[in-house]
Formats: structure tokens, sequence, C-alpha cells
């Protein structure tokens, strides 16, 4: 960033997701093995072994190559892609896997979730708070509901009132006129003056210069590495 501040941890360290392209005629071999070693499958084809991919590996993101040519398509592909590449470091040893571990998974995930499945938002914040299983076990149940979630494409609405939320934290520490600009900001994406990265980015300013430990590591601000500049175009 240009003020010389460090960015958060999460936009430092990114794994290097594993991802695969399969044909019509492969999408029969994708069985839970397969699926469990990628991070992501890029199907090139047509009929309905798209779909026949989806169904067998509900954990792991499936996109058709030319849809990826749709900026929002390919925002949503990669931050699934990413939450699948971490959720695999998570998991390496399920033995070892704490409460703790998932209840920060999650919360990582919060926003992009208020952003894509209002519902599942809720639903898996319930979840996290109360299962009573093992941890390695919730896990298997856990991670493919909030796939399926983040797979809803998140709406201009939506995005404005997560954009909201957001904002709220940095009330206090933000002057009237800082305020007053992100507010027009978020307003002129709402109305669709400007693209998301516009109000995204000045939110990742200002909490760079007044941190808060429960929205440094958000998701919905650092989804994938930084250089992968997407937000900026829908």
């Amino acid at each position: 960033m240009s003020d010389g501040r460090a960015e958060p941890e999460c936009a430092a360290s990114w794994p290097a997701p594993v991802v695969r392209i399969i044909t019509a005629g492969q999408a029969t071999q994708v069985d839970q093995t397969f699926a469990a070693e990628v991070d992501g499958l890029i199907f090139v084809g047509e009929g309905d072994a798209y779909g026949l991919v989806e169904v067998h590996s509900p954990a792991v993101p499936v996109e058709h190559l030319h849809r990826l040519n749709d900026p929002a398509l390919m925002d949503n592909f990669l931050t699934r892609l990413y939450c699948r590449a971490r959720w695999r470091e998570l998991t390496a040893e399920p033995a070892n896997l704490s409460r703790h571990q998932l209840q920060l998974f999650h919360q990582r995930y919060k926003y992009l979730l208020m952003a894509t499945h209002r519902e599942q938002y809720q639903a898996l914040g319930r979840m996290v708070a109360s299962y009573t299983e093992p941890p390695a076990e919730f896990a298997q149940r856990y991670f493919p509901q909030l796939m399926e979630a983040l797979r809803q494409l998140a709406t201009r609405q939506t995005h404005t009132n997560v954009l909201q939320h957001l904002a709220g934290y940095l009330k206090r520490p933000l002057s009237a006129a800082d305020k007053q600009q992100l507010h027009e900001v978020i307003q002129q994406y709402h109305t669709g003056l400007v693209p998301l990265a516009e109000p995204v980015d000045l939110l990742k300013g200002h909490f760079l210069r007044h941190p808060h430990s429960y929205i440094t590591d958000q998701a919905y601000l650092y989804p994938y590495p930084e250089e992968i500049r997407l937000r900026h175009l829908f």
C-alpha cells in the first residue's frame, strides 16, 4: 500500500490452489478421491456433464470455461477456489482440527456469506456455534454447505449491505469528511456509477490505518491475491 503499512496476514500469504481442467468424457471419473486432491475444476465441453461434476463434487468449486469470461463469475470462482485451498491447509491433519480453528475460519468468511446467501449466513453461524460432534466430523458437513452458499452470486444490493456493515466499524476513528466520502462512494457503487473495487479499496485503506481485529482478515476484503484485479470490472 502507498502508506507503507503492512497488509493483513491473510493478504500476505496465499496457498497455491490445485486446479484441473476436465472434459465431458472425464466428468464421470470425478469421484471423492479425485476431488479431495484439488481446489477447483474447470469444465470444457457441452451437455449435462458440467452439472454432473457439481453434484458429485459439492465441496469443490466447478465452473465452465466460457463462463469465466464474466468478471463477476470469475471473481466468484476464485473466491471459492482460494477458500477451498485454505480449507485443505486447515484440515490437512483432521485429528488436530480444533473448534477454535473452525470458528476462526468461519469468522473470516462471515461477510462473504452475508453477500452471497443471507439464509446460509445465519444457518451456518448457528451450526458453528452449537455443533456437538468432534470438529473433524463437523467439518465434513460444514464445508460443502459453505461452498454451496458461496456459489451464489452476490448482487449490487447485497454488496452494498455488506459495505455499509463494514463501514459501521469505522464510525469512531474516521473524521466526518472521511465518513461522508465513504458513504458517497458506497452509494455510487449502489447506483452503478463506480465498480466494486472503489468502495472495497477505500475500506481496506481505512482498516489498514485503523485496524480492527474482527475485520482485518475478512475474506470479503481479501478473497484472493491482490494482484488479481477483477473487482474494478464490475
